[in-house]
């Protein structure tokens, strides 16, 4: 069987730009033994940006991640979400798995955007923000009639 993991496309709706927002006052968490310059926003004036863009964190998980044997064996597919916090000098912070299918595919999420190099940090009110970021990244497994018609397709440059 041929393996695919499939990065879903809309990354920005994870960490939205507050002028995309109508909202009187930033969604932040916050603990209350927190200062205020630790608090993490859920809606900035600029999110964070991996270095070269969405194509480029697209090709940092593919040749990164493996479809964990235990998905494969029992055919398990669908998508999983890793929440963390991108910080005020870009680093990856706090990763959890926020959404599981299960098989290790959560773990092997996990595992990869705690790899990722640092981002180009969220702004908010003209400074760098800690931005609490939801990544989600769909695994499915792929049959061979179907890779092979796909392969057949780009080669002679048709559209999937």
């Amino acid at each position: 069987m041929i393996l695919l993991v499939s990065l879903i496309c809309t990354l920005n709706l994870s960490a939205q730009d507050a002028n995309s927002e109508k909202q009187s006052k930033p969604t932040v968490e916050k603990n209350n033994s927190e200062a205020v310059e630790d608090e993490i926003f859920m809606v900035v004036d600029q999110v964070p940006k991996f270095p070269g863009g969405e194509e480029a964190m697209m090709r940092h998980i593919f040749e990164n991640i493996k479809y964990p044997p235990e998905a494969k064996n029992k055919n398990i597919s669908g998508m999983c979400v890793i929440s963390f916090v991108v910080e005020k000098d870009g680093r990856v912070n706090n990763a959890i798995i926020a959404m599981d299918i299960g098989g290790g595919c959560g773990a092997e999420a996990l595992r990869v955007v705690e790899m990722m190099p640092k981002w180009n940090p969220g702004i908010h009110r003209g400074e760098p923000a800690r931005v609490r970021f939801n990544l989600p990244v769909n695994f499915r497994l792929q049959n061979p009639a179907e890779s092979k018609q796909k392969k057949k397709n780009r080669r002679k440059g048709k559209k999937q």
